[in-house]
C-alpha cells in the first residue's frame, strides 16, 4: 500500500460521518464532487475501479469512441478549463476522453476526496438517524445525510448465458471490461458476437489484424457514418469563440447536441420524395446522430421513419457488395432511432473483406460454445477468441446491483420488480435524500450525455443548497408525483415509436428484465423546465393550489392601501395575479396615474411596486387595452403589444366578429385562451374559448353570456378543463365542460358574487359581498372561510369586485375595491397553521345515552388504499392478509372517519382506535408512534393544528385533555346539527395523510399477525392453527380490533365447548385432515362468532359470514 493510500485509509477511519457520499467517478461523479465542495459539505466519492472515468475507464475495446461530437460531449462549467484543453478528433476516442476525466481530477484537485478501488455494496437508510449508512467492500461503514448514485447507465454488463461458454479454451474477452493491455489478434481466428455500437466500433478494427472475423448477428443495427476528422486548433478556438451561443442553441435541442445541415422543421411527409432524399443525403454526407433530426417526426410517425429506414438500407445495398449479406444487414424490423442508432467508421465495408463472414443468427442460431469453437444449427466454426460486444444491463442495473433499502426496509429491487419508478429520474418514493444521475425516467441515454449530467448535477446541488439555508432534514418525492411522473413518461413513449423495437431502452436485452420503456422521450427542453418548474417552486412537483378549510380572520396587507394616485405605492385595478413566488401583478388604471394604464410588479414582501418594463401605455384607447394574461398556466402576467405569443393571439381574438376583450385573459396548458369581454354584434356579455387547434377561429366556443354588459363577473378554469362561472346576480355557479353546462347550487344563497376560483381539488372558493365562501368538492354544503368586515380593516361596496386569488401553500388574497375611500388594496389571508387539506368533512350529530356527539364517516376506503400492490410486491403483507384485513374493515371505519359521541373521548380510523379519559388508548398509543417514526410529519399535521400526544401517551387540544376534552368536542353538535369542527376537522385531515394511513395500514396487518399468534386459554396451541380459513382469522382479527385482551378467553372458552362436543377429536390442530378442519372449524366459529365479549357480536359475525364464505 502506498503512503498515500495509508493516509486516506487514517482519515476514513476518523471521518466516517459525512454529508454526501457519491457513488461512482465517472462524469457525472467528478462534476458531483466540485459542485458539493462548492456548497462546503463534506463528501468522499467511492469508486470500483482504480481510476477515474467510469464508463470511459471501462470500455477500451478497439475503436471505443463517443458518438457525440467533442466539443459538445464536455463540460461547460469552467472556462478555463475549456481554453486550456485541446480535442485531436471531431469525435474523441475513448483513451482522449479518459485523459480529459484524469485532467479534469488534477486540475480541480478532485482526488482527495476519492476512494479508488472501492466498490459500495449496500446503502442502508436508517429511520431514526435520518442518515444513510453505507458498506464497502472494503469492510468500511460510513454514515451520510445524502447518498448520491453517479453510477452510470451503462456500466454494469450483462452476464452472458450460452450455452457451453465454460468449455472454450480459448480466449474470451468483453467489450465492456477490456483488459488494459493491449490484445494481438493477428493470425487469429475471432469471433465477435454482438452488433450494437461496441461491436460496430470495434469489428473493422479487429478484422484488419485477425487472420479471420466471424461477426455472429441476431439483429441488424441502423448505423450511419462518423466522418471523423481530426479537429484544427483553430476550428477549436472559434468554436469558444462563440461558445455561449453554440451553447444556448445545445440547450434548445431536443437531444442536447446541435449540428449544421439541411433539416426541415416539418414532417418527411409534407415534402416531395426528391426533397426527401436531397435531406437525408444531406445528413449522411454530414454524418453522425443529426441524421435522426432531418425531420421532425421520425419518432413518431411510422411512415415518416420508413422513409429513413429505406435510405439507410438503400445506403447499406451500395456498400456492401454481396447481395446476401447485404439482405442480412438490411433485414430491421424496427423504426430506425427505436434502438440505439450507430455511428461507424467503415463498418459496412468491412463485410466486402475477404476475412469477414456475418453470421446471422435469424438463419441459424448458436447452439454452443465448444471448447474450440462456436457451433450453430448450420456449422461448427472454429475460433480462437471470442469477443463478447453484448453491452449492458442499461439504465438499472448498476443501481440494482447495490442493496438499497429505504424507508420500512423497502428495497430498490422490490420496488422495481416490475420497471423503474421515479420522480423525474432523481429520486423514489420512500428513499428519502437518494439522489440518481441520470436515473431511470429522465433524458439521459437519448441524449448528450455530459449536458444532461450537468444539468442533473446542478439541481441537486442546488436542492442540498435549498434544504440546508431552509433547515429541512429531507427530501423524497410523494407518491401522487412519482406515479404522475411514471405515468407522464409512458404516455410520451407510447405516443411515440421506441416501444416498437427490442432495445435496451426497454431492457429487452436483458432476459428477464421487466419491458419497460426507460427513458423520458420528449426531450431536455421540457424536461429541464419541469425541473426548473418544481426548483422555483420550493421543489414541490406538482405545485398544486389547495386551499384550506379555515383561515385566520385578520389579514395582513401586502400591496396598495395607500390611495389613488400615482406613486408606485398607490394603484387602483380590479384584478391582479400571482406568481409561483407570490410576487403580484396587477393592471393599475387610476385616473391619477401619469399614463392611460400601467402594468405593475409588486414583488414579495415589498412596499411598493415597480413598472414592467413598456408597460406605460400612454394615449391609447382603453378599451382595446384593458388586458392581463396568465399564459400557459404560470401565472407569468404581460400586456398587448409585449410580443408574447399568446398575448398576440389574444390581440388577434379581440375585434374577431364584433367581440371586445375587456377582461381577463387566460392561456392554459394547452394554449387554449379564455376571454371575458363583450359583443358587439350580440349586444351581450360572453365568455369565449379559443382552442389552439383552431377551432372556430373567428368567433371561439361560447361557454357563457348575459344580456347585461356586466353580467357575468369572473370565471375560473380548473385543471381539467373545466370552466366556473358567476355574476353578480347569479344564485348557482355554472359548470362548463365540453359543450354541457351544470349548474351548481349550495345551502344559503349568494352575495354579489364578482370572483371565483378553484383549486386542484376542485374546491370552489367565491369572493361575495361580505365574506369569502367555500364549497368543498364532492358536497352540498358551502361555508364562510372569511367574514369581511369593519374588523378587519375593510369597506366594500356593491359597485366594485372582490377579486381572490391563492397561492401554492392555500393562503387567499382578497384585492378590495372601494376608490372613494382609499383606493385599492391587496390582503393576504393565510391558513390556520393545519395543512393545506380540505375535505367535505362536516360531522353529523349522533346520539349516544342522552348526548349528542360528531361523526365523520368518511371516505377513503381501505380496499381503496393505493399502496396495496406495492406493498405486496415488496413483501410488506401477503394476499390472504389483505383479504382478512379489507374484508374486516367492514365492522370498522374508513380510513379517515372520527367520531367523539360514545363512551370514549373518540375514535380515529379504519380500526377506531380509541382516545381515552385517562390517557393511554389505542388511538393515542398509535399516535404516538407516529411521532416516534415522522417527527416532522407530526408537527405538520398534528402539533401546528392545536394536538399534541405527551412522553405517557396523553392526547390533547389546545391543552383540554381525558374528559373535559370529551365535553369540548361534543359542545357544538346539539340534535340535527351537521357542522364543521375546528378540533377534529384537523384530525381527519391528519389521519388522510399519505403517511398516517401507511401507519394505519401496517398496524393492521401486525395486528392480525399478533392476534395469530395468541395462545387460547387452556389450550397450548395458537389461534393461526385451529383457525386457517380467512372467515376464523378474520372473527379473531375483529375481537381483538375492539377488546383484544379478550380474545385467548374466548376463544378459548369456545374451544372448550367444542372439544366437550367432539371429544374424539384431536387435540393437536394441525393433525386435522383437510375434511375434519373444516367442519371442526364451522363448529368452533358459530359459537366463537355470536359469544365473543364486545359490542353487537352476533351482527358484526353475520357481516363476516357475507364476506367470507364458511370453512
Amino acid at each position: 500500500m502506498s503512503t498515500t493510500e495509508e493516509n486516506l485509509s487514517d482519515r476514513m477511519k476518523l471521518f466516517n460521518q459525512l454529508d454526501v457520499v457519491i457513488v461512482g467517478a465517472g462524469f457525472s461523479g467528478l462534476y458531483m464532487l466540485y459542485r458539493i465542495r462548492q456548497l462546503g459539505l463534506s463528501v468522499r466519492v467511492f469508486e470500483t475501479a482504480d481510476g477515474v472515468g467510469g464508463t470511459w475507464y471501462w470500455n477500451r475495446y478497439p475503436g471505443a469512441r463517443c458518438d457525440i461530437e467533442s466539443l459538445q460531449y464536455s463540460y461547460s462549467f469552467s472556462e478555463e478549463l475549456r481554453h486550456e484543453w485541446h480535442w485531436n478528433e471531431r469525435y474523441g476516442s475513448q483513451i482522449e476522453i479518459l485523459k480529459y476525466l484524469n485532467y479534469v481530477a488534477d486540475k480541480f484537485h478532485l482526488r482527495n476526496d476519492i476512494q479508488l478501488k472501492t466498490r459500495v455494496i449496500s446503502a442502508i437508510y436508517d429511520e431514526n438517524s435520518v442518515r444513510w449508512n453505507i458498506q464497502t467492500d472494503t469492510g468500511e461503514s460510513i454514515s451520510a445525510k445524502f447518498c448520491i448514485m453517479a453510477t452510470g447507465c451503462l456500466s454494469m454488463p450483462k452476464q452472458v448465458d450460452i450455452n457451453g461458454i465454460n468449455n472454450f479454451k480459448g480466449k474470451t474477452y468483453y467489450t465492456s471490461q477490456w483488459p488494459h493491455e493491449n490484445i494481438n489478434f493477428h493470425d487469429q481466428r475471432v469471433a465477435v458476437i454482438g452488433t450494437g455500437s461496441s461491436g460496430v466500433q470495434s469489428i473493422p478494427l479487429i478484422a484488419e489484424e485477425a487472420a479471420h472475423l466471424y461477426v455472429f448477428q441476431r439483429t441488424p443495427c441502423f448505423s450511419v457514418p462518423a466522418r471523423n476528422t481530426p479537429l484544427d486548433l483553430q476550428e477549436e478556438q472559434a468554436w469558444n469563440k462563440d461558445y455561449n451561443e453554440h451553447r444556448q442553441k445545445i440547450l434548445n435541442t431536443y437531444a442536447g447536441f446541435h449540428t449544421t445541415g439541411l433539416s426541415y422543421d416539418q414532417s418527411a411527409l409534407s415534402v416531395s420524395p426528391e426533397t426527401q432524399q436531397k435531406a437525408y443525403e444531406t445528413r449522411w454526407q454530414l454524418g453522425g446522430l443529426s441524421f435522426l433530426s432531418t425531420f421532425n417526426d421520425l419518432f413518431f410517425n411510422k411512415q415518416s421513419n420508413d422513409t429513413a429506414g429505406n435510405f439507410v438500407k438503400s445506403q447499406i445495398r451500395q456498400l456492401v457488395k454481396d447481395p446476401v449479406v447485404a439482405e442480412s444487414l438490411t433485414s430491421q424490423d424496427y423504426p430506425v432511432g427505436c434502438k440505439r442508432l450507430c455511428i461507424d467508421t467503415n463498418y459496412y465495408e468491412t463485410f466486402n473483406r475477404p476475412n469477414v463472414t456475418l453470421v446471422d443468427l435469424k438463419k441459424e442460431n448458436i447452439q454452443q460454445i465448444t471448447s474450440n469453437g462456436i457451433q450453430t444449427t448450420k456449422n461448427i466454426h472454429e475460433i480462437d477468441c471470442i469477443v463478447f460486444a453484448t453491452g449492458f444491463d442499461a439504465l438499472t442495473g448498476a443501481l440494482m446491483k447495490i442493496d438499497i433499502r429505504g424507508q420500512s426496509d423497502s428495497t430498490i429491487k422490490k420496488k422495481w420488480c416490475e420497471g423503474p419508478r421515479t420522480c423525474l429520474g432523481l429520486m423514489t418514493t420512500d428513499f428519502p435524500n437518494l439522489f440518481m444521475i441520470t436515473g431511470p425516467g429522465s433524458p439521459s441515454v437519448f441524449t448528450n450525455m455530459v449536458v444532461s449530467i450537468e444539468q442533473h448535477v446542478d439541481w441537486i446541488a442546488d436542492c442540498l443548497d435549498y434544504l440546508r439555508k431552509n433547515q429541512f432534514d429531507t427530501i423524497e418525492p410523494t407518491q401522487e408525483s412519482e406515479d404522475a411522473w411514471v405515468n407522464q413518461v409512458n404516455a410520451i413513449a407510447n405516443a411515440s415509436l421506441v416501444n416498437m423495437a427490442n432495445s435496451w431502452y426497454l431492457g429487452a436485452n436483458v432476459p428477464g428484465k421487466p419491458r419497460v420503456f426507460i427513458p423520458y422521450a420528449a426531450g431536455i427542453v421540457p424536461y429541464r423546465q419541469k425541473c426548473d418548474q418544481v426548483a422555483a417552486n420550493g421543489y414541490e412537483v406538482n405545485a398544486a393550489k389547495v386551499g384550506c378549510r379555515s383561515y385566520q380572520q385578520t389579514g395582513q396587507v401586502v400591496a396598495g392601501g395607500n390611495g389613488d394616485g400615482s406613486a408606485l405605492n398607490q394603484f387602483f385595478t380590479d384584478r391582479f395575479y400571482l406568481d409561483d413566488s407570490t410576487n403580484i401583478y396587477l393592471l393599475d388604471r387610476s385616473a391619477s396615474a401619469l399614463c392611460d394604464w400601467r402594468f405593475l410588479l409588486w414583488p414579495v414582501n415589498a412596499t411598493q411596486g415597480r413598472f414592467i418594463t413598456g408597460a406605460c401605455l400612454n394615449n391609447v384607447p382603453s378599451a382595446s387595452q384593458d388586458i392581463l394574461v396568465s399564459p400557459d398556466g404560470t401565472y407569468k402576467v404581460t400586456g398587448l403589444g409585449f410580443g408574447d405569443a399568446a398575448v398576440s393571439q389574444i390581440r388577434r381574438v379581440s375585434g374577431q366578429n364584433g367581440f371586445m376583450l375587456w377582461s381577463k385573459a387566460i392561456v392554459n396548458n394547452d394554449k387554449d385562451i379564455y376571454t371575458l369581454g363583450y359583443s358587439s354584434t350580440n349586444n351581450r356579455c360572453e365568455l369565449r374559448k379559443w382552442s389552439a387547434n383552431g377551432v372556430n377561429p373567428l368567433t371561439g366556443i361560447l361557454i357563457d353570456s348575459d344580456e347585461s354588459m356586466w353580467g357575468i363577473s369572473d370565471f375560473a378554469v380548473d385543471n381539467k378543463g373545466s370552466v366556473y362561472t358567476i355574476g353578480p346576480n347569479y344564485a348557482v355557479v355554472k359548470k362548463w365542460m365540453g359543450g354541457r353546462t351544470t349548474y351548481l347550487k349550495r345551502n344559503g344563497t349568494l352575495n354579489h358574487p364578482t370572483s371565483i376560483l378553484v383549486d386542484s381539488d376542485e374546491n370552489i372558493y367565491i369572493g361575495e359581498m361580505n365574506q369569502i365562501t367555500l364549497w368543498p368538492a364532492k358536497s352540498n354544503e358551502s361555508y364562510s372561510v372569511i367574514n369581511i368586515n369593519q374588523t378587519n380593516g375593510l369597506i366594500l361596496d356593491n359597485n366594485y369586485k372582490n377579486i381572490i386569488q391563492m397561492d401554492n401553500n392555500g393562503s387567499l388574497y382578497l384585492l378590495t375595491t372601494d376608490r372613494a375611500v382609499f383606493g385599492t388594496k391587496i390582503i393576504k389571508y393565510e391558513c390556520n397553521n393545519c395543512p393545506s387539506c380540505i375535505r367535505s368533512n362536516r360531522f353529523t350529530a349522533v346520539y349516544y345515552k342522552g348526548v349528542y356527539g360528531p361523526q365523520y364517516k368518511g371516505h377513503l376506503e381501505l380496499s381503496e388504499y393505493p399502496r396495496w400492490t406495492e406493498f405486496l410486491n415488496s413483501g410488506i403483507t401477503t394476499a390472504d392478509e389483505k383479504a382478512i384485513i379489507i374484508g374486516m374493515a367492514i365492522n370498522e371505519g374508513n380510513l379517515d372517519s372520527v367520531q367523539a359521541y360514545d363512551k370514549v373521548v373518540l375514535t380515529a380510523g379504519t380500526m377506531q382506535k380509541t382516545v381515552v379519559a385517562t390517557g393511554g388508548g389505542e388511538f393515542e398509543v398509535q399516535v404516538y408512534e407516529f411521532k416516534q417514526e415522522n417527527p416532522q410529519v407530526y408537527s405538520e399535521l398534528f402539533e401546528k393544528c392545536g394536538w399534541n400526544i405527551s412522553s405517557n401517551k396523553v392526547m390533547s387540544f389546545k391543552g383540554k385533555t381525558g374528559s373535559a376534552l370529551g365535553k369540548y368536542l361534543r359542545k357544538d353538535f346539539p340534535k340535527g346539527s351537521n357542522s364543521i369542527s375546528e378540533a377534529l376537522g384537523p384530525l381527519v385531515c391528519a389521519i388522510s395523510s399519505p403517511e398516517f394511513q401507511m401507519k394505519q395500514v401496517k398496524d393492521f396487518i401486525i395486528r392480525l399477525r399478533n392476534v395469530l399468534k395468541i395462545i387460547p386459554v387452556g389450550f397450548q396451541y395458537t389461534i393461526a392453527d385451529y383457525f386457517k380459513s380467512h372467515l376464523g382469522q378474520a372473527t379473531a382479527l375483529d375481537q381483538s380490533v375492539n377488546l383484544p385482551e379478550q380474545v385467548k378467553v374466548d376463544v378459548g372458552k369456545a374451544l372448550t365447548k367444542f372439544y366437550m362436543n367432539n371429544p374424539s377429536a384431536p387435540t393437536n390442530p394441525n393433525t386435522w385432515t383437510v375434511q375434519d378442519r373444516s367442519k371442526y372449524e364451522r363448529a368452533i366459529l358459530q359459537d366463537y362468532g355470536v359469544h365473543r365479549i364486545m359490542k353487537d357480536p352476533g351482527v358484526r359475525y353475520t357481516k363476516l359470514k357475507a364476506v367470507f364464505s364458511l370453512p
